[in-house]
């Protein structure tokens, strides 16, 4: 994993509102675009100007499950580093 790239890279290089990155061997990110009211983008055309907000569930491995942690993404924009966000799940887990 390239702790350089950003939000954008990968939503750009997935080219889908929806993307999953694992995060160690217990845990991945659910990370989903979403519109500037806070709900999901129906779109078949992928739109990167679309994604306003997000909503990034910490999921278990194990069960493909919703953990019970959960991360602020207020501050979280198209812009924000892997490395930065990895800061914010560690200090959740």
């Amino acid at each position: 994993m390239n702790f350089k790239k950003n939000l954008k890279d990968l939503f750009l290089k997935e080219r889908t509102y929806i993307i999953t990155i694992p995060y160690n061997n217990k845990y991945y990110l659910y990370i989903e675009g979403l519109c500037e009211y806070g709900g999901c983008i129906i779109n078949n055309n992928f739109d990167i100007k679309e994604i306003k907000t997000f909503c990034i569930e910490i999921i278990e491995k194990r069960t493909h499950e919703a953990s019970d942690y959960s991360i602020d993404t207020y501050n979280l924009t198209l812009d924000t580093t892997i490395k930065e966000l990895f800061k914010k799940v560690s200090k959740e887990l």
